[in-house]
């Protein structure tokens, strides 16, 4: 497999394989730090002498590794708990096992992008604030110059539009 087909393969596996880390190490920054040192390994591999027959197991047992790693670091650093060999294969035997709906959460994903979309600027730069940046409220609604209660409604109605945006977008493929 070539060096373009390769990156594509993996870009395509990101949400899964970011969920995969994330559940090892319940912490979306730590997940998306490990994430990128895969993506670096990757991306640094030698094409000619092995290439990668399957870049998702590959990219898995990267992933794998890097989080051992931070859990060895993490222990000697403020004692955290690695999780139990057993653990992590049981994690990995999962998401083996529910590879059709990490296909459908990639479809859930694109229909709330497309969504997302849709919203008027307001409603999106709260969600954007609130969830892309992970702001708590109280920050959020001093962005916007609101008060907390207002970004409050106004994200649970924004919340309510995706939702109903995205169930319909979603009925309108399997139709399709």
């Amino acid at each position: 497999m070539d060096r373009s087909n390769t990156i594509r393969e993996f870009l395509e596996d990101r949400d899964a394989l970011l969920g995969y880390i994330y559940a090892l190490t319940r912490d979306f920054d730590v997940a998306e730090e490990i994430f990128q040192q895969v993506a670096i390994v990757l991306l640094e591999k030698p094409t000619g002498k092995e290439p990668i027959r399957d870049v998702h197991a590959f990219a898995r047992e990267v992933a794998r590794r890097r989080v051992a790693e931070f859990y060895r670091l993490e222990s000697q650093r403020r004692k955290r708990e690695q999780p139990s060999t057993r653990m992590v294969e049981l994690i990995g035997v999962s998401f083996e096992e529910n590879a059709a709906e990490c296909e459908r959460l990639v479809e859930k994903q694109e229909a709330l992008r497309w969504c997302l979309q849709k919203l008027p600027e307001r409603a999106r730069s709260a969600m954007n604030f609130r969830y892309g940046r992970r702001l708590a409220l109280p920050a959020v609604a001093e962005q916007l110059g609101w008060t907390v209660d207002s970004v409050k409604v106004l994200l649970s109605r924004a919340r309510k539009i995706l939702a109903e945006c995205v169930s319909s977008r979603l009925r309108l493929q399997e139709e399709a």
